[in-house]
């Protein structure tokens, strides 16, 4: 027997009752199992509120099965716009099995709010970027010129680049390689932009386009290291100062210095590189400040050769041929150097007692 719920608009504002059926099967009684999901029903509601009136529907189908031991199952469905969620439970008491069906449900409601969250994020940063781009070439006499298709092309990429670059700048900091905020990545997006302007009917085809775009960003910070070491060691001479000469035991000194300039939620995010060490992600992860550090102290340790080839390979999923290509080695040793970062990961978060 299936009952639908009422959608009188006063009643849905003040008691956040939201659309849903109810069926009861076999030997379940269904005032009961109405009981035991009303409430729950309602914390739905609460999660969904945001969300149209009509653009969301939950299924609720509860089963008492019958046999040497009896028990109920219930299954749960919610539509939204974007997708069904569905999940279920079964067990001796009624009770607990809604209890459990509905605190899953409710774990998938917020993840997909997250993920709806930071699509959003991402259509609003590729406008922006766009408008930025958009800006560049006006000012350097280029946007009449540019093709369009060329436009949207690296317009599109620009946000994944702008998130890349920071993240390297932060490492090499971190590394000792350039001193805090002595690098801006808008001067490296900006670069990296006018090359791949000029270069843009060069580039390999058989390349991804932001793998491409972030291998030129790359080199571009590898220029800029190479440029301030440089006049770094001029001016020693000059002044007859100390050389600066981070070592990478001092890596692992920075302690809250690096957490300064190190945004975790921006550019390296704990649970993108948990499984590209193949280290599982716990469901609800806390993340500690030790577990940050020791991280991004251990990615900053490694050599830069295998960085490159692990955060292209495993944290952007570029296929081996386009980082072979790109950073112009056997995808063989790309392959091998990246699974000797991430063995070097693993190790050093393991002797902190970080992960088991």
């Amino acid at each position: 027997m299936a009952s639908p719920a009422s959608a009188d608009p006063k009643r849905r504002t003040d008691e956040e009752v939201m659309k849903h059926s109810i069926t009861a099967k076999g030997a379940l009684d269904h005032g009961e199992l109405e009981r035991a999901v009303g409430r729950r029903v309602q914390r739905i509601a609460r999660l969904l509120k945001r969300f149209p009136d009509d653009a969301t529907f939950l299924h609720v189908v509860g089963e008492e099965l019958g046999g040497t031991h009896r028990h109920a199952r219930i299954s749960l469905a919610l539509s939204l716009p974007s997708r069904t969620l569905a999940c279920h439970d079964e067990g001796k008491h009624l009770d607990e099995v809604v209890r459990e069906a509905f605190d899953e449900l409710e774990r998938l409601v917020r993840r997909e709010k997250e993920r709806l969250r930071a699509e959003r994020e991402q259509e609003r940063a590729a406008a922006r970027a766009r408008e930025r781009l958009l800006a560049r070439l006006e000012k350097g006499g280029q946007g009449a010129e540019l093709p369009v298709e060329r436009f949207d092309a690296i317009s599109a990429e620009l946000p994944e680049l702008e998130r890349f670059v920071h993240r390297e700048i932060r490492l090499l900091e971190a590394a000792g390689d350039i001193a805090w905020r002595e690098v801006d990545p808008r001067d490296i997006v900006d670069q990296v932009v006018a090359r791949a302007l000029e270069r843009f009917a060069e580039r390999p085809r058989a390349v991804d386009l932001g793998t491409w775009l972030q291998t030129l960003a790359a080199r571009a910070l590898r220029a800029e290291v190479d440029r301030l070491r440089v006049l770094r060691r001029r001016a020693v001479r000059i002044e007859e100062d100390i050389p600066e000469t981070p070592p990478e035991e001092e890596v692992n000194e920075l302690g809250d210095e690096i957490l300064d300039f190190y945004q975790p939620d921006e550019d390296l995010r704990m649970e993108d590189v948990l499984p590209a060490l193949g280290i599982p992600t716990p469901e609800e992860a806390e993340r500690t400040v030790e577990f940050e550090k020791a991280l991004f102290a251990a990615l900053a340790a490694l050599p830069r050769s295998w960085r490159e080839a692990f955060l292209l390979r495993a944290l952007e999923e570029a296929p081996v041929e386009d980082v072979a290509a790109v950073l112009e080695r056997d995808p063989e040793e790309v392959e091998r150097e990246a699974e000797l970062a991430r063995a070097f990961l693993v190790a050093r978060l393991r002797s902190a007692g970080l992960v088991p």
